[in-house]
């Protein structure tokens, strides 16, 4: 039985192009951090962001009070 690759792009050429990645990968250097990873001020940005993120998801509970309706007992009468 003959396998059918309709792209055109058998195991063999895949295998191929792989290797051809991995090689142009591993011949880039790799990134060196910033100087706000290196001074913290990244983090300590982040760490300002959940912070906010937590103070925003808070919920207050109010009491609750009677209506009012301006009016006193003595106006009733």
């Amino acid at each position: 039985m003959t396998d059918f690759y309709p792209d055109g792009l058998t195991p063999d050429a895949i295998n191929a192009l792989l290797a051809e990645v991995w090689t142009d990968l591993a011949a880039e250097p790799s990134p060196e951090p910033t100087t706000a990873l290196l001074d913290g001020s990244a983090l300590a940005q982040r760490e300002r962001r959940t912070v906010q993120r937590r103070l925003g998801a808070t919920v207050r509970v109010l009491r609750v009070h009677g209506p009012v309706t301006g009016r006193t007992e003595a106006e009733a009468a």
